[in-house]
């Protein structure tokens, strides 16, 4: 039975070739018994991986003998007698008496002393394999460098193992899980996290080929990608917007993203934006947010994209209101929510046969439609029904007979609501709220049938979000 030999450390490649035999030939017990007598030759902290070796060959080979001396062996050595300092290169006999296990332990002091100075000549052994292995990777990687071929992805870690680089090391080894883990720890700092882990990417992978632009934009794009949706995946759904975010910033600060914008609305360059001010909206405009701020909140706190005329998607609301800059909007978007319900279902009522009388008046006086557009008007100006004989237009005694009281809430959400709608020949969309509209077709600074396909679309959306609101009442 082989105890523990004296070693000056583990032969890395010794291991991995046995690695590389057990997995081209399952379960390779030969090859996994050679790699646990390695690893007892080793001692100290390699012990524990011998153990785990013998326990999966148990597994394959219930009735191996030299199994069972493997791992009497090593239970007998997996707690060690007081001052028994098993420093790597310490001899352990598998015959030793164990009987002693329970007496007074060593103090704390010498403990950590003594796994400090054994996990300390473990890493002096792993630096000079490390060395080596980095020495032969080298003179291949300038064979292959003719041939266009870059370096191996792990190359990085072994260098920085070599260069005793610890940050490196650490960065390296840090899985997407434990970012995830750092980030909820810390939510506040969750944004900043993330962007710090996607900048160490980055730095991993030009170092690992060798100079800043033989790495292509989009192979850098696409590997911060997926780390981040790594990341992502591994977080709860409230934090996962902060992944999202740092993908968005480190695109714009290191990627050199093109946007469907150059400039910033008072013609600023989208690059020189700060970190702080900058967002990005679905269509790939970017905005300086205090700009975007300031235009949304001059629009009535309609979401629409100031440039395209679009209305913003329901994620680019959300995001917009989430941003510290964005925070005031919030107010104005309640408001806007406020007014669909303050349009009563008779006022409803009143812009469908507006719209229908609009859109079917093809005469040359239209004499028709601006009837209906008076009408309309009178109907929103009056709170009060006015005494009999002060209209004087056509259709007056009809409209005299059905008048009732517009609320001031309900006059204010005909003046300011923006209902979403879109030109139903052009497709582009319409920036009026039904007062604006109604006014502009009685000036003739709009065509009665353009006027008249809005507030026909304005009136549907009005309908379902009443419908949408008794609902939840």
């Amino acid at each position: 039975m082989p105890g523990v030999m004296d070693s000056v450390g583990p032969d890395m490649t010794y291991i991995a070739e046995l690695y590389e035999e057990i997995s081209r030939h399952p379960p390779g017990i030969g090859a996994r018994k050679l790699l646990i007598e390695h690893y007892m030759s080793v001692g100290d902290v390699w012990l524990q991986g011998a153990l785990d070796e013998a326990k999966k060959l148990k597994a394959s080979v219930p009735k191996d003998p030299d199994v069972d001396a493997y791992l009497r062996f090593l239970m007998s050595t997996s707690r060690p007698a007081p001052g028994d300092k098993t420093l790597a290169g310490q001899v352990l006999q598998g015959g030793q008496d164990q009987q002693n296990t329970l007496s007074k332990p060593i103090s704390g002091l010498q403990s950590v002393e003594d796994t400090r100075m054994s996990l300390a000549a473990v890493y002096r052994n792993v630096r000079a394999k490390a060395t080596r292995i980095l020495s032969h990777l080298l003179r291949s990687q300038k064979s292959k460098s003719k041939d266009g071929e870059h370096q191996p992805k792990k190359l990085t870690k072994i260098q920085a193992v070599v260069n005793e680089d610890k940050a490196a090391i650490d960065s390296a080894m840090q899985s997407a899980s434990s970012v995830a883990r750092n980030i909820q720890d810390h939510p506040k700092d969750g944004i900043e996290i993330a962007i710090q882990d996607l900048e160490d990417m980055i730095k991993r992978k030009r170092a690992t080929c060798g100079v800043t632009s033989s790495v292509s934009l989009d192979t850098m794009r696409d590997l911060l990608f997926s780390r981040s949706n790594s990341v992502k995946h591994a977080l709860p759904e409230e934090l996962q917007v902060q992944c999202e975010i740092a993908f968005m910033h480190v695109e714009h600060e290191r990627l050199e993203r093109n946007y469907t914008n150059d400039e910033t609305m008072l013609g600023d360059q989208v690059k020189d934006i700060a970190r702080t001010d900058f967002y990005v909206t679905e269509d790939n405009y970017a905005w300086s947010m205090d700009e975007l701020v300031q235009a949304l909140g001059a629009n009535g706190g309609v979401f629409r994209n100031p440039l395209s005329r679009d209305m913003f998607t329901p994620r680019d609301v959300k995001g917009i209101l989430m941003h510290p800059t964005g925070s005031p909007l919030a107010a104005l978007h309640v408001e806007q929510t406020e007014l669909c319900a303050g349009v009563r279902v008779e006022t409803v009522k009143h812009m469908e046969n507006l719209a229908s009388v609009l859109l079917a008046d093809h005469s040359s006086d239209t004499i028709a439609s601006r009837t209906a557009v008076d009408e309309f008007l009178l109907y929103v100006a009056t709170c009060k029904a006015p005494p009999p004989g002060q209209i004087k237009v056509t259709g007056d005694n009809f409209f005299l007979a059905n008048i009732s009281a517009v609320p001031q809430i309900e006059q204010k959400a005909i003046q300011s609501l923006r209902c979403p709608a879109r030109d139903s020949h052009t497709g582009r969309p319409y920036d009026w709220s039904i007062g604006e509209a109604v006014r502009d077709a009685k000036g003739n600074l709009v065509c009665f049938h353009k006027a008249g396909d809005f507030i026909n679309q304005a009136s549907r959306y009005l309908r379902t979000r009443q419908g949408f609101l008794a609902g939840m009442q």
